[in-house]
């Protein structure tokens, strides 16, 4: 039946195109000169439009059975789908009996009824405030929407030890990756991951979480399937979770998975207390050093590091610092540039010995926009570090160690969807990320 049913959605607009198309004609036909070649093509069109659209239904119905859709979105759907077949039909025997005043009614309540259908079974499969997301208040007032806005993702979190595992980290992982698929609106598998009581229901009744055991517990083992694996989750063609996301997963739930415990409480080992830090912890100042400050300590670290740094305007203090080609230059003498992390805008680390370990420093500097690491031992890993950098407008990563998933998670992390991103520092493979 699913098999059947899936093809639903490839179906489902033909007789919706179909249906406006005669919409068209019938209005075109009010010129005397069209109503003989309409009511030819209707003829035609109308059949063709009652067994497609009762095919259509069928499908649909056939589709629901495997009950992953929200049940009171899924109810109007089906029945004003199925009602929209019957008008179909209806219309067809209207025509056969030459009823065509009351044949123009149903065809105009067919046009109302289709769209309303269409907007319950766009809301099944993105969400139910999925029309009105974007839209101005005033409309979304008007529209009755009063869905929350959604939460961005991995909100950043101001006291971090004191910070409910479960609801402030857990659960804002999932919302992140899961919930679109596994939400309210949506239960793929039976499962929903929007709270904790519908986790630890699990998928159709049977539990995916065993609190003390990740090992064995599906939800894990899921997602450390192989990447192009039919039941790894997410899917591939999914945005993916971070090695940090995953690994603080499994900590979870090797901890007990507590809904009410705290981070200090559970006493996360040094990976994943730095993991928690990277993804969650909230920026405490981002204001830079006035240069009168600084004004000495650029002169002794340009000269012991080798870095070239200059001031990016005339006022503000901010700093443009260069190592290219400084073939010496490593994590050792960047940390050297710590006192300056908050004046730094542009930081350019081309063809420089830099591993992922200075990543943790680079994610301290909350100013920077733009930064460039090709030619450099930087991987997809290293840039999981990376979840502070609010302001970045141009990367440049060494484009074959960087996988696309890891600049999708990036650009997501710091909210910055339009960086622009490279892999040679030019702007020629801009297609690849």
């Amino acid at each position: 039946m699913l098999f059947i049913g899936r093809f639903h959605p490839m179906l489902v607009h033909l007789p919706i195109g179909i249906l406006f198309i005669l919409a068209i004609l019938e209005l075109s036909a009010m010129r005397p000169t069209w109503r003989a070649p309409v009511a030819t093509v209707r003829r035609l069109m109308v059949p063709v439009l009652a067994i497609c659209a009762v095919i259509t239904a069928t499908c649909g119905w056939l589709l629901a059975t495997g009950g992953t859709y929200n049940p009171a979105l899924l109810f109007w759907h089906r029945w004003l789908g199925v009602s929209v077949a019957g008008l179909c039909v209806l219309m067809w025997a209207l025509c056969q009996l030459k009823q065509f005043t009351v044949y123009y009614v149903t065809l105009g309540i067919s046009m109302v009824m289709i769209i309303i259908t269409g907007h319950y079974g766009g809301s099944m499969t993105y969400g139910s405030n999925y029309l009105t997301e974007y839209a101005p208040p005033a409309i979304k007032s008007l529209l009755g929407d009063t869905a929350p806005q959604a939460a961005k993702p991995l909100p950043k979190i101001a006291h971090l030890s004191t910070a409910l595992v479960y609801p402030q980290i857990i659960q804002a992982i999932f919302t992140d990756n899961c919930v679109s698929c596994h939400g309210p609106d949506r239960q793929k598998a039976g499962l929903r991951l929007d709270s904790y009581a519908w986790l630890m229901r699990g998928s159709h009744h049977k539990a995916i979480v065993l609190p003390g055991d990740a090992q064995r517990s599906i939800l894990l083992q899921r997602i450390l399937l192989p990447l192009g694996h039919s039941h790894r989750m997410p899917p591939r063609s999914h945005p993916q979770l971070t090695a940090g996301e995953i690994a603080i997963l499994k900590w979870w739930v090797n901890a007990g998975a507590s809904p009410t415990q705290r981070l200090d409480a559970l006493r996360p080992p040094r990976n994943i207390l730095t993991d928690v830090q990277t993804l969650f912890a909230a920026a405490t100042n981002r204001s830079p050093l006035p240069m009168r400050k600084i004004a000495a300590l650029i002169k002794h670290l340009s000269k012991r590091t080798g870095v070239r740094i200059s001031a990016a305007g005339k006022t503000g203090g901010m700093l443009r610092c260069s190592a290219r080609h400084v073939k010496a230059f490593s994590d050792a003498e960047l940390q050297m540039l710590t006192p300056l992390r908050l004046n730094i805008i542009d930081m350019n680390l081309d063809s420089t010995a830099i591993t992922n370990r200075s990543l943790a420093l680079i994610n301290q500097m909350v100013n920077l926009e733009s930064l460039h690491l090709r030619h450099t031992a930087i991987t997809s890993k290293g840039l999981n570090l990376l979840s502070n950098l609010t302001h970045l407008k141009y990367l440049s990563v060494p484009g074959p160690q960087i996988s696309q998933t890891a600049i999708h998670a990036l650009k997501k992390r710091n909210y910055i969807e339009h960086l622009v991103v490279t892999g040679d520092g030019g702007l020629n493979d801009l297609p690849a990320y």
